[in-house]
Parts: structure tokens; C-alpha cells; sequence
């Protein structure tokens, strides 16, 4: 059965090299069969890959990035891309997708890069798909925001093909910064509040992104964030909207998975959100399933585990703004997404209180273990010295040294020996402080 659809969209691709996989699936009624889906993406990209290295060594490169994403760019010249949109000279492609095509291109009138977006051939003659993209346009050109790609001009080329034309970001999407080392939680806590506020402000302007997902971010190496994307914005009041079920579906809120469109709105996207902070911070989807049908079933049933039984590590700050996000009925949720930056923002300026120990007696039972605890900190600290390449003895020719000699215990003075058991013993306090119990083992088990 795969075998035959794949070769069907094969053959199609043939007649009509426009032809997504994305669109066959739609036009096919396939349902939600993940593993197909990804076979024939698979396909799509190498046929694409195909039909770009026939062209010759000159052609573009295309990859998978975001509008306005000029980290991947091959700057190229060839029958592949277009020679210009309007008066902006195209230069080489960013990425292709579903929609359509993105291109780096200068504006000769006022010296910049820019990057240019522009729908495949079959949605440029199509009327409908043409007054979409000029809606897009338009509702974008409405967001002036320091966190929104900002869109600086829309047009025909002279073929009647519809562009849009928004600031060039050498960024990667968040999506592939997540892949390739993560973020630590400042970092993530900086990038949603900055989404958070981006959103908010698209808001209260009538517009609901509806695709909110780390591909649809864009992050500088100063870890400035861009929200990109509102291909498929939601202008209030809705209409006509009841069936739809836009976005992507790890990132659907439950209201637009049960398609539910008179219930999306800002806090859709604020879900959205959520599901980035939970991912970012744990690691995993808080609905993960082997395929769409079981992804969709527990968005709609199951409990999201809290991040902090994943990774204990999580500020408790943070999870609770995750959780409230990601609450299943869009009234418990944040009512602006300005209130869940807020928390976010209070969350990365929280700083821990110290443990008072003023009042924590050690039981003079302890000292057998404090002090073969105080031994074992010190032979630790001597195998992480050796690593680095510190040489055994008790003379050192560094002038900065501020450790013990790098010498068997017993061999410390007794000052440095105090040292690693106040340590130990600051240890001991705090963990008694925070309610834990300590109860010597009997001395044959000390060692």
C-alpha cells in the first residue's frame, strides 16, 4: 500500500514538479498515517534534490529554514531561481516548502539584503491563493514589534507573481538550535518571554498566529528572537472557520485539534508556547505519541507530566508558568500572552534564597562519617586535578594557588584538612534544614 503511494506521488511529481508532498497527502485524503507522511516527504526532498543538481554546479542549494533565515543560504545563478522580484535582484535561495519558495535578494535602491517570499507556481495563478498571500502582507505590515520579522514591502513581479519582502536575519530557527545543543533555562526563558510579548502584541492588533513552533523562530547568536510566519494568521473577528484546522499538529492547542476554530484565539498560541517551554526545558513533547492519531489523543485526554518530575533542575517558577499554558481548557489558561511573559520574565530574575543553618545541631554521632566524608571530597577534588594534568606533590611553581597540595589526605595540614570538613558539614546542615534526616551507618559500614 505505501509502496503504491509513493510511487503515485512520484509520477505526479513528474507532471507537475510543484507538487508538495504535503498537497498530495491533502488531495489523497490520507489521514494520519505519520509514517507515510514522513516516507513521502523523504521523497520530496529527494526529488528536489534531484531536480536542482541537474541544473548544474551553478544552481541554488535549497534547504529546510524560516522566511528571513540567511544562515543557510548558497548564494547561486541559474535557470532554477529567478532573476528579480520587482527591483530586488535575487542572489540564491533560502529554503522551499509547502507554500512556496524564499530567496535572498538585494535592494539596490536602498543597499540592503532582504529576503523575499513568494508562492509555487500553482498557488501564484491561482486567484484565491494570491489574495491569501496579499492578506498575509497586509496583516503583518500591521506588526511593528522589535520581536516580529517586520515585512518592509509586498508586490507583482512582472510574471503577476505575488512577493513579500521582510528583513534578512542571519539567525537559526529555534527549532535547529534545540537540535544541535539546546538551550540552558535562562535561555529559554529569554526566548518565550520575547515570543510571549511578540504574541501579545500581535493580539491586541486582531491577528492569532495559529503556527506557533520553534521552526517558526528565528534566534541571533545574541540571542535575540524573531517570530515569523503568520502565513497562516487568524484576523478577528472569525468567519467561515468552523471545519479549519491550520497549524501543525505538535503544536495545536486542544481547541484547534477537534477543529474548534470559534474557540481560537490568543490563547491558542499561548499554548502553543507552552508546549516550546515544556520541550526546551524537558527535552521531550508533553504529547508525544508514535503517530498523529496517538499525539491528538493525548493533547485531548491525557494529564502533562510536570517538568519537574523530568528534571528536577526545572525552577519551580518555570513550571508553574508551563503548567498554567498548557492547561486544557483555554479559561485556566493565561488570558494574554503580555501575563505569561510576565511570569517568565519574574522567573528568570528569581534568585534563591540561603538556607538558615543557624539553628541545625550536629549530632556528635556524625563525626566518624563527617570525617571519612571530608576524605573522599578531598581524594574527588585530587582525581578532577590529576585529570587536568596537575602533578602529585606538595610544591607547587603556580603563583595563584588557592587549594591544598595535591597530596594523600592524611599528608594536609590540619587547616586544610578543616577546610573539606566544613564543607561537609555545611552540607550536612543545609540538607537537615530542608527537612532531610541523617542517621549514621554502623562504623563497619563507614568505609
Amino acid at each position: 500500500m505505501s509502496e503504491s503511494i509513493l510511487n503515485e506521488f512520484r509520477q505526479a511529481r513528474c507532471r507537475v514538479d510543484s507538487l508538495t508532498a504535503e498537497a498530495f497527502w491533502h488531495l489523497k485524503g490520507l489521514g494520519v498515517d505519520s509514517k507515510l507522511f514522513s516516507e513521502l516527504l523523504q521523497v520530496e526532498h529527494s526529488l528536489r534534490l534531484e531536480q536542482f543538481s541537474s541544473t548544474g554546479d551553478m544552481d541554488a542549494t535549497v534547504t529546510r529554514s524560516t522566511v528571513g533565515n540567511a544562515n543557510n543560504v548558497r548564494l547561486a545563478v541559474g535557470p532554477s531561481l529567478p532573476e528579480r522580484f520587482g527591483r530586488y535582484v535575487v542572489k540564491g535561495a533560502i529554503s522551499q516548502g509547502a507554500f512556496g519558495s524564499v530567496y535572498q535578494a538585494e535592494d539596490p535602491t536602498l543597499g540592503r539584503e532582504v529576503a523575499i517570499k513568494s508562492p509555487r507556481d500553482d498557488r501564484a495563478l491561482d486567484e484565491a491563493a494570491r489574495a491569501e498571500f496579499e492578506r498575509e502582507a497586509r496583516l503583518i505590515c500591521r506588526l511593528e514589534h522589535p520581536h516580529i520579522l517586520p515585512v518592509y514591502d509586498f508586490g507583482f513581479s512582472d510574471n503577476g507573481r505575488p512577493y513579500l519582502v521582510c528583513k534578512l536575519v542571519m539567525a537559526r530557527s529555534l527549532a535547529e538550535r534545540i537540535e544541535s545543543r539546546g538551550l540552558n533555562f535562562h535561555e529559554t526563558t529569554r526566548v518565550v518571554a520575547q515570543m510571549a510579548r511578540a504574541l501579545h502584541h500581535s493580539h491586541q492588533h486582531g491577528v492569532v498566529h495559529r503556527d506557533v513552533k520553534p521552526a517558526n523562530i528565528l534566534l541571533e547568536e545574541s540571542g535575540h528572537a524573531w517570530l515569523a510566519d503568520f502565513g497562516l494568521g487568524l484576523e478577528s473577528p472569525k468567519t467561515d472557520l468552523s471545519q479549519d484546522r491550520s497549524g501543525t499538529p505538535r503544536y495545536w492547542s486542544p481547541e484547534q485539534a477537534e477543529a474548534n476554530s470559534h474557540l481560537v484565539d490568543g490563547r491558542s498560541d499561548i499554548f502553543s508556547l507552552g508546549v516550546i517551554l515544556y520541550e526546551s526545558l524537558t527535552g521531550v513533547h508533553p504529547f508525544d505519541g508514535t503517530s498523529i492519531a496517538a499525539l491528538l489523543k493525548r493533547l485531548l485526554e491525557a494529564d502533562v507530566r510536570p517538568p519537574r518530575q523530568l528534571n528536577d533542575r526545572v525552577p519551580r517558577k518555570l513550571e508553574e508558568a508551563c503548567m498554567r499554558a498548557l492547561r486544557r481548557n483555554p479559561l485556566e489558561r493565561y488570558s494574554t500572552a503580555a501575563d505569561f511573559a510576565e511570569d517568565l520574565e519574574e522567573a528568570a530574575t528569581y534568585q534563591p534564597q540561603p538556607i538558615d543553618t543557624s539553628k541545625v545541631e550536629l549530632s556528635p554521632a556524625l563525626e566518624s562519617l563527617l570525617e571519612r566524608l571530608s576524605e573522599n571530597t578531598h581524594e574527588i577534588w585530587s582525581q578532577c586535578r590529576i585529570a587536568e594534568g596537575w602533578i602529585v606533590g606538595s610544591t607547587r611553581d603556580d603563583k595563584k594557588k588557592t587549594h591544598p597540595d595535591l597530596v594523600p589526605y592524611e599528608q594536609l595540614s590540619e587547616g586544610e584538612k578543616d577546610y573539606d570538613r566544613a564543607v561537609v558539614r555545611a552540607v550536612f546542615k543545609a540538607a537537615i534544614a530542608l527537612g532531610s534526616k541523617i542517621t549514621p551507618p554502623p562504623n563497619k559500614q563507614i568505609d
